[in-house]
């Protein structure tokens, strides 16, 4: 019973380590996980085009 507790415990923490490795690279390369709490802003740049796009989407045509 111990052996079989031990090997999901090992699973589990393998998957979920694996994940979270994948998970908080992209975080850092984009801004979302601060170094040394400072503060990050992240502010999207869209142009006029695409502002348009996005407010024609609910327009029914």
């Amino acid at each position: 019973m111990k052996n079989t507790l031990w090997t999901v415990v090992t699973v589990v923490a393998v998957f979920l380590g694996f994940f979270l490795g994948y998970s908080v690279s992209p975080m850092a390369e984009v801004g979302l996980s601060a170094v040394k709490g400072e503060q990050t802003e992240i502010k999207p740049e869209i142009d006029q085009d695409m502002q348009d796009y996005y407010k024609n989407l609910l327009k029914e045509e």
